[in-house]
């Protein structure tokens, strides 16, 4: 009688290993390299949102000390604010009008790529915003549009009150 020697593996089974092996380290790719497009995503994302709330506070900051308004409309604003010898400056934030253009203050960049850009003005908090300055306004309400990552449209607004009108 002649015993078998059943020790090791038979090549079904290692074909099998290596294949199953195959599809895990493929199901692992996909989810190290979706893990890698969410944070370059992530990354953008940040940055783009850091510059938008910069600007965002530049103008709040701009926007507190205004004295008199000069010009105003829904894209751009001319006016004097309080400077820091007790004098007054004459300031004008514009946007071009066009997706890409840059938000200039007195032709000094504060932001570039921008999508959208626009200044209500209102009497009161809730009230009706106007694109047009009157004497009566008391709030000025400003939305950014930026394109962020894969296209992404990233809006920030805010709602200013001047303290010296």
């Amino acid at each position: 009688m002649v015993l078998k020697n059943n020790n090791g593996f038979s090549l079904i089974e290692i074909i099998m290993v290596l294949i199953l092996l195959g599809i895990m380290g493929a199901m692992a790719g996909m989810g190290i390299a979706t893990f890698a497009e969410s944070f370059v995503f992530s990354r953008q994302a940040a940055e783009i949102s850091g510059k938008a709330q910069l600007t965002m506070i530049r103008l709040s900051k701009e926007f507190t000390h205004i004295k008199t308004v000069a010009a105003a409309s829904a894209t751009s604003i001319t006016y004097a604010r309080s400077n820091d010898a007790g004098g007054t400056t004459n300031v004008t934030i514009t946007w071009a009008g066009a997706s890409g253009d840059d938000l200039t203050l007195n032709s000094d960049t504060l932001i570039d790529n921008v999508t959208s850009f626009s200044l209500a003005y209102l009497d009161t908090y809730n009230g009706a915003s106007n694109t047009t300055w009157s004497s009566d306004r008391r709030i000025i309400a400003v939305t950014l549009a930026l394109t962020g990552p894969d296209s992404t449209n990233l809006t920030f607004s805010s709602r200013i009150t001047p303290r010296n009108l």
